[in-house]
């Protein structure tokens, strides 16, 4: 499945630095990717910002493709078990 993901056609397309740069990321900014895959914008983020990146994944198999890459770039992988959401608990 991941390969899927890292589809240069595809990656080509979405372009991950300049639309990045686009939505206004800074050398300054903090940067949290929210269901980060195999982390085409995490690593690009992580090519912009100095500051702190985070990838979040809760997909086993894409927070082992985000370890194995991290060594490219000081990124904190965050990793936690979904759990579902129902409605608001109504105190009375």
């Amino acid at each position: 499945m991941a390969h899927r993901f890292e589809n240069p056609k595809r990656v080509e397309e979405l372009n991950p630095k300049k639309n990045l740069i686009k939505i206004g990321l800074l050398r300054q900014s903090v940067f949290c990717d929210i269901g980060a895959g195999t982390g085409i914008f995490t690593f690009a983020a992580a090519g912009i910002t100095e500051n702190t990146v985070y990838a979040v994944e809760i997909s086993g198999e894409m927070q082992g493709i985000l370890r194995s890459k991290s060594n490219i770039r000081d990124v904190n992988i965050v990793h936690k078990a979904a759990t579902p959401m129902g409605p608001p608990n109504e105190s009375k």
